[in-house]
């Protein structure tokens, strides 16, 4: 171990003694050492004491100017490892040579004005630090206190700032929210707008007979294999699963669900064809007298063997869909539905060529082949356009896309614990529509006319509602996987209030208007007024459960983003059953009218259902602002159905240009009418609702 190293003085005096005493010994001059010896030995100090201190950190600007004192005034460069002491011993020292002593500074060279901006050399470097120390000084005073224990601690609240980084984050937030409701809004209104005329677009090809009912049955059936098996699964618990992964940066779990999902997709497919004569009869067991049973089977079998293979896209853009809206990308999502309904619209106008322009009947969907294939491969190419139109969204968004088919990964387990309730709610759903279908007799057009009227109902909730729904669930997924209880309830509380708000007027027109808006829309070709009839009917009774099926079925994805399953089985296990039961008692006396009365009678119970369950669920869920925001959203839709009947009668028609001008007329004025109400009740959400809107717009 080496001796402790003996610590000489340090100072002006200190060298000149050990100068004095170097002069006056014999070793000095038989060593030849001169009068720069006391210094050399100085520095030599120096260099080793600051070699053994540890270094200090200082600011950028610090360790220019101390980069610049080191610069001799000669312009050489001083030794990097002597320090500011030795600077200063240097200075001291009486006995140091000229020519390592400062000069003059040249009038020229002289720095301008202290503090003066333009200055130069270390003046302006101060001015520079003084306005970043300002503007760290208000950005602390916008942010807030600083974190316990630093300096500038503040223990009491900060006064309220306009205009802070805080108010900006979540203005941003609500301003990134509407935009995404407005895309959306504006795709879902695209999709919504050509799917009804792809409806209309059917309805004048086909008309209301028996082959547009084997068609519907036929083209239904994938919905129903897909909503049965996978549809609910990925629909509603994909979304916060794949939130989650996005959060966490979990790559290897999203690529592994996908994977699943695909295979399964896949083998659900290949089987579903090979079992479609079985599927198809279960849409067809009580077929209507004058329609030949055997006939009408076949011809929807074979249309069902080639409408089955929707299931794998009608899955694939599940999972995109899922997928994009989990990172906030709802552009395609929303506009992709445009080209299916496009690729469908082509392929129904080729119909009449196929059968020589005269109107199709069912048989000739047996014999007649180059009829079956358009009514099939149209539907089909549509769907598949929809899916593969979100792949290149998917790439954009840099979403993981690996082939990783883990069956035993956690999260494909966590998708499969969450689809046994999933499964259990579909299967309760499907049981329910198969019912439906067969009370209205398949063969007779009441099937058609029901559902041409659901078309017609789940276009404003699509439009209007679907928008917040789809933008407000990854919302309330993120506030649940951050544990934020008041970011979740107030997400929840506003998407059940906005939702109200947009769908009462529609419901109310919808029901008023029901007869001009069906006969404008779909009474032409082989449409005429007694399907229009029919029709509307049907839509009469759809109208009245608009707003509670709309506010159901966001309530269901608030229990979701709990990853609650289990709840909103439960739910709709009686909503079913309910749905069930007034359809058998009703379809005797109303017909179509009672169907779609009791469909929008179960989901008015449900929806205040689910409301109190939702009380009990999430401590702190107030239901009283929600009714009384939507008490008076009641009252004005009624005076708008007032308002609306009156201008009706006054106006147009029941059957074209004319209803066309009924429609208009009297729902601008309907819909005056009800914000001019909510505005005499001082209903909040439509004040914040155009607040946000113009302060997008600004």
């Amino acid at each position: 171990m080496a001796p402790p190293r003996r610590r000489r003085a340090v100072g002006a005096e200190a060298v000149r003694r050990h100068r004095r005493h170097d002069e006056g010994g014999p070793a000095a001059h038989a060593h030849g050492r001169d009068r720069s010896a006391g210094r050399r030995r100085c520095r030599g100090v120096l260099a080793d004491r600051e070699a053994r201190r540890p270094a200090r950190r200082h600011h950028p600007v610090a360790r220019r100017h101390r980069a610049a004192r080191t610069v001799r005034p000669g312009g050489g460069r001083r030794h990097a490892h002597v320090g500011p002491v030795a600077a200063r011993l240097a200075r001291a020292d009486p006995l140091r040579p000229p020519a390592d002593r400062a000069a003059a500074p040249h009038p020229a060279d002289a720095p301008r004005r202290a503090g003066r901006p333009g200055g130069r050399g270390v003046d302006r470097e101060r001015h520079h630090r003084r306005a970043r120390s300002r503007r760290r000084r208000c950005g602390r005073a916008a942010r807030g206190p600083p974190p316990s224990g630093r300096r500038g601690q503040h223990h009491g609240p900060l006064p309220r700032v306009r205009d802070g980084r805080t108010g900006h984050r979540d203005a941003h937030h609500v301003s990134s929210l509407l935009r995404s409701n407005i895309v959306v809004a504006l795709g879902t209104a695209l999709s919504r707008l050509t799917g009804l005329l792809r409806v209309a677009v059917f309805a004048i090809v086909i008309g209301q007979t028996a082959l547009a009912d084997a068609y519907n049955g036929a083209n239904n059936s994938p919905n129903a294999i897909y909503e049965l098996l996978l549809g609910g699964v990925l629909s509603a618990s994909l979304v916060p699963m794949f939130t989650r992964h996005a959060e966490d940066d979990d790559e290897d779990a999203t690529s592994a669900v996908l994977s699943v999902a695909v295979l399964v997709l896949t083998a659900l497919t290949a089987i579903a064809v090979v079992c479609a004569p079985l599927i198809f009869h279960l849409f067809s067991i009580d077929v209507a007298d004058g329609v030949d049973p055997d006939e009408y089977r076949e011809a929807g079998t074979l249309l069902a063997r080639i409408f089955l293979v929707q299931i794998f896209f009608y899955g694939v853009s599940a999972l995109a869909n899922a997928l994009l809206q989990a990172r906030r990308r709802f552009f395609a999502a929303a506009w992709s539905p445009v080209l299916s309904n496009l690729v469908i619209i082509a392929s129904l106008l080729m119909v009449p060529s196929a059968v020589g322009g005269r109107e199709p009947e069912l048989i000739e969907v047996i014999t007649n082949d180059r009829l079956r294939w358009t009514l099939g491969l149209g539907a089909t190419l549509g769907i598949a356009v929809m899916a593969i139109a979100v792949i290149p969204a998917l790439t954009r968004a840099n979403v993981p896309l690996h082939f990783n088919p883990q069956f035993r990964h956690p999260a494909v387990r966590q998708l499969v614990k969450l689809s046994g309730w999933t499964f259990g709610y579909v299967v309760a759903n499907q049981i329910s529509i198969i019912v439906v279908q067969n009370l209205a007799q398949p063969g007779s057009g009441d099937l058609d006319a029901y559902m041409k009227a659901y078309i017609f109902f789940v276009l404003p909730h699509g439009l209007l509602a679907m928008s917040i729904v789809t933008t407000f669930t990854p919302e309330m997924a993120r506030a649940v996987a951050r544990k934020d209880r008041q970011a979740f309830i107030d997400r929840t509380s506003m998407g059940i209030r906005l939702v109200a708000l947009a769908t009462f007027p529609a419901a109310a027109a919808m029901f008023v208007l029901r007869r001009p808006l069906i006969g404008v829309s779909l009474e032409h070709g082989n449409f005429d007024p007694a399907d229009t009839i029919d029709t509307s009917r049907a839509l009469a009774g759809f109208a009245l459960g608009l707003v509670t099926f709309s506010v159901y079925l966001f309530v269901l994805r608030a229990f979701y983003a709990h990853t609650d399953a289990r709840t909103p089985f439960v739910i709709n296990l009686v909503q079913n059953v309910i749905n069930i039961v007034l359809a058998i008692v009703l379809v005797g006396r109303f017909g179509v009218l009672g169907l779609a009365a009791a469909f929008a009678l179960s989901y008015g119970i449900a929806a205040l259902w689910a409301l109190q369950v939702l009380t009990y669920k999430v401590r702190g869920f107030a239901l009283r602002p929600i009714v009384g925001s939507m008490a008076r959203m009641a009252l004005a839709a009624v005076v708008m159905m007032e308002v609306t009947w009156v201008v009706a009668r006054a106006v147009g028609g029941d059957s074209g240009l004319a209803a066309l001008a009924r429609v208009a007329v009297a729902g601008t004025v309907g819909v005056a009418s009800y914000l001019v109400v909510l505005t005499l009740l001082g209903v909040q959400e439509l004040r914040q609702l155009r607040d946000r809107i113009a302060a997008r717009f600004a």
